[in-house]
């Protein structure tokens, strides 16, 4: 029974990417296990190898799986099987049963996980506001109301042009200054398409509320003379609901409205009260997470309940697989790192380092092949070329390990000859020989160089079912 179907394999929550194709290769793998433990369990109902089973039955079962004083969650169990499809007499199918059982427990595990980071998040943004909340205790406000730091953000967002365009393709683009302020913040050009959408955002401090911010539209062709401006004291805002702030037209010289908007403008007057609201939402915000994992947690509990050892077995071993992962990631970056301020690049383009480092081993295998023979190496670095060259890619990934152990063993025996053959006497030795030992040892390194190129690749890109060439890749 595959899961590679499942809905759990295909979401993507919260910034985590459970598609992630390693991760899911190993993540598809412990399923199965679990999955075949929990099947071959379930066995001993199954007395006529039918594959089908009573709802009454497997209850019963579960039940009887659970340690003494706990009791099975009859409904959150009969829930599952009101998905499932039943026989002329009402029995269900166990493969079926285990499936959805093992899929509900992870789309509970999933959202827990996600709910969890999420209120670590909070938690963190809460710690933040805490110390900006101290910072700004001692904030002075002067008769107007007004802190020293106080300032007024606005964007214009989207603009509906209601006068007649000659041409539909020109561009506009708008001003924002505050009467303080003599130098204009000018949004980009846009191209009209029914409506204009400016997302900048600009600010601008102020000591009191008696400040007017002006807008003004252009069209790009005629940058110096505006086509409408609009004034909004700030006065008239309501500061607490940045939502509320009413439409504005933009007015010719003519006073005809030319265009309407409704800007979103936020007046901070207070930073320490600013900073106190956000606190308060955060708190209630950390109160719900910790109510709906309180939630979650119970349910996950209770629906692990008969198998919760092959259950954390699982987890345990999964776990195990992202510690690897983490640790491979951390060679790869490093790896990486040291190549690009090697070769000073900002990108690595590693099907060009793979090619070059293999034709590099490849020749000097052949250079020392008739004093020095190590047929394993050569047909190993042969057919890593021909993958490199045609579409054969997944080649590399489905026979990795022999490709790994032969140039493991490749470099054991130049190790060998080095240390104990040959003894490297480079200065006593004639020229050619020097000259062949010398080859002998680039490809050593070469091949060092391949092993580490070929983990690499193996760990960037793997085994990809829909791409067949490492430059398909994007490598």
């Amino acid at each position: 029974m595959e899961f590679q179907g499942s809905p759990l394999l295909s979401n993507e929550i919260s910034g985590f990417d459970i598609n992630d194709e390693a991760k899911n290769e190993n993540y598809s793998k412990e399923l199965n296990v679990l999955y075949n433990e929990i099947r071959e369990d379930l066995r001993a109902l199954d007395s006529t190898d039918s594959g089908k089973v009573s709802a009454n039955s497997l209850l019963n079962y579960l039940q009887s799986k659970i340690p003494p004083k706990r009791n099975l969650n009859v409904s959150l169990f009969q829930n599952l099987f009101e998905d499932l499809e039943r026989d002329e007499n009402s029995n269900i199918d166990l493969d079926d049963f285990v499936k959805k059982y093992i899929q509900a427990h992870e789309e509970l595990k999933l959202n827990f996980d996600t709910l969890k980071k999420g209120f670590d998040k909070e938690r963190k943004i809460k710690d933040g506001l805490e110390e900006k909340i101290q910072t700004s205790k001692n904030e002075t406000i002067n008769k107007n109301g007004i802190s020293e730091n106080s300032c007024v953000s606005t964007e214009i967002g989207k603009v509906t042009i209601l006068a007649q365009v000659d041409d539909e393709q020109q561009e506009f683009f708008c001003t924002v200054a505050i009467d303080t302020d003599n130098e204009e913040k000018k949004t980009g050009t846009k191209n009209i398409n029914d409506t204009l959408l400016f997302k900048e955002k600009f600010t601008f401090p102020i000591d009191s509320k008696e400040k007017v911010l002006t807008y003004r539209i252009y069209s790009a062709a005629n940058p110096e003379n505006p086509l409408g401006e609009v004034e909004v004291p700030l006065f008239i805002l309501n500061v607490e609901n940045e939502e509320i702030t009413p439409q504005f037209g933009f007015k010719d010289i003519n006073q005809q409205t030319i265009a309407l908007f409704k800007p979103k403008i936020i007046i901070v007057t207070s930073f320490y009260d600013m900073y106190k609201k956000q606190f308060d939402n955060i708190e209630k915000n950390i109160e719900s997470y910790q109510s709906r994992i309180a939630q979650l947690s119970e349910f996950l509990a209770e629906i692990s309940l008969p198998y919760k050892k092959q259950f954390d077995e699982c987890y345990a071993r999964t776990q195990k697989h992202e510690e690897e992962r983490a640790k491979q990631d951390e060679f790869v970056n490093n790896i990486e790192g040291m190549l690009k301020g090697a070769l000073g690049q900002k990108e690595i383009y590693w099907d060009k380092i793979f090619k070059l480092i293999i034709y590099f081993c490849i020749c000097t295998q052949l250079f020392t092949s008739f004093t020095k023979p190590d047929f394993i190496s050569l047909v190993i670095e042969i057919a890593l070329a021909i993958i490199i060259n045609t579409k054969m890619t997944n080649y590399l990934f489905d026979y990795y390990k022999i490709f790994f152990f032969g140039i493991i063993i490749g470099i054991c025996y130049d190790l060998f000859d080095f240390l104990f053959v040959s003894n490297i006497g480079i200065s006593s030795m004639s020229s050619v020989i020097s000259t062949v030992k010398f080859f002998g040892f680039l490809g050593f390194l070469g091949k060092i160089a391949l092993l580490i190129t070929t983990m690499v690749v193996k760990h960037r890109f793997g085994k990809s079912s829909s791409s067949t060439n490492l430059n398909e890749n994007n490598i």
